[in-house]
């Protein structure tokens, strides 16, 4: 089971408290306990949310659109072709 971490401020003294989460975490209520001031507090362990990634085809699609480099090297060169 892979560990993540989730980073919390205490309300009073404003420490990073380290919160060492799982799979199975997520969705809980916790309550924390500062170790610097003693304050205690209560969170959730939301799941984390990945961006949603690009094919290579649509990160090469948006690279070429109005690039003005790519635009002087087909110019130059005559190797990119005219959509």
């Amino acid at each position: 089971m892979e560990k993540k971490y989730c980073h919390i401020r205490c309300p009073d003294c404003k420490i990073k408290i380290r919160l060492t989460i799982t799979e199975k975490n997520y969705g809980m209520r916790v309550e924390i306990i500062c170790p610097d001031c003693g304050r205690k507090c209560h969170t959730t362990i939301h799941a984390p949310t990945e961006p949603a990634q690009k094919s290579s085809k649509e990160i090469l699609d948006e690279l070429q659109q109005d690039n003005p480099f790519l635009d002087e090297l087909n110019n130059l060169f005559g190797t990119r072709k005219k959509k």
